[in-house]
């Protein structure tokens, strides 16, 4: 499973089927980022396409458990790796008349089945058109590490490429903004919202959002314009998201930035060392 190829049949016709789906931060399920996949439209209208309805049906039934193999006494094991060759079957059966992208967005958060999925279609796939992209948050990963791991196993199988990617640049900012609205954004603009950012892209877009509907982002004269700060401080997705990202730390630790909050931005460990051992013998 390496890259896929660029022939095409027409020039009308795209290079290669797409695919995408993301892992949820909150639902756990067998399979579950599977189930996505095989039951999006998209998949259906591709499979249409490439005339793999039947086999794209057949990984539907056994992955949803509704496969006559569960009557045919297999052990939960051959059950399993009977799962995994339907998917794989229907997989290798889109293929068939142009290479794959799939694209898997959020790794970390997927059931562990899912993973053994990806795993299984690289080990009995090697030689389909099929382009695999991950995206994978570092330092977050399931209980049992198995998203880390399979990158980690991709790594030594050579079929790999590694990219890390970084916050946006002010002038990545300007791009993003630029395809975001429409239209260019002055400099001003485009200073304090890359800043209130800190490049992170899902915050620029909320931001940008945010002061859009506040009407404190205004087009003027064909370039969007910040006209009064009167918009929220903090949009609240991007509040949402902090607090859910922070109710996943434990009690001592949340204690702990509570604590250093009162530095700022920016503190040395030391420095909130010294400030809690002196609360502590004030106590």
């Amino acid at each position: 499973m390496l890259e896929a190829t660029s022939d095409m049949t027409s020039e009308s016709d795209p290079p290669f089927w797409v695919l995408d789906v993301t892992a949820d931060e909150e639902l756990r399920g067998p399979f579950l980022l599977f189930r996505h996949l095989l039951t999006s439209p998209r998949m259906a209208a591709i499979a249409r396409e490439a005339m793999a309805s039947e086999q794209l049906e057949r990984a539907q039934d056994a992955i949803g458990g509704r496969g006559s193999f569960r009557d045919e006494g297999l052990s939960p094991q051959e059950q399993l790796l009977r799962i995994f060759d339907e998917v794989a079957s229907a997989i290798s059966a889109l293929t068939g008349e142009r290479p794959l992208a799939l694209l898997i967005d959020d790794l970390q958060w997927a059931d562990e089945d899912s993973i053994h999925m990806i795993r299984y279609l690289v080990r009995t796939l090697p030689s389909a058109s099929v382009f695999l992209l991950i995206n994978i948050r570092p330092y977050t990963d399931s209980a049992s590490g198995g998203a880390n791991k399979l990158i980690a196993d991709l790594d030594r199988l050579q079929v790999t490429r590694v990219l890390r990617l970084e916050r946006l640049t002010r002038l990545q900012t300007g791009e993003l903004l630029e395809n975001l609205l429409g239209s260019l954004v002055d400099e001003s603009t485009l200073q304090s919202l890359h800043a209130r950012s800190e490049g992170v892209p899902f915050f620029i877009e909320e931001f940008a959002r945010a002061y859009r509907e506040a009407d404190a982002l205004q087009l003027i004269d064909g370039t969007w314009t910040m006209t009064r700060l009167s918009g929220p401080s903090v949009p609240s997705s991007v509040q949402s998201l902090i607090e859910r990202r922070l109710a996943q730390l434990e009690e001592e630790c949340r204690s702990l930035l509570v604590d250093a909050g009162v530095f700022g931005r920016r503190f040395r460990l030391s420095d909130l060392s010294k400030v809690l051992a002196q609360v502590k013998a004030e106590q």
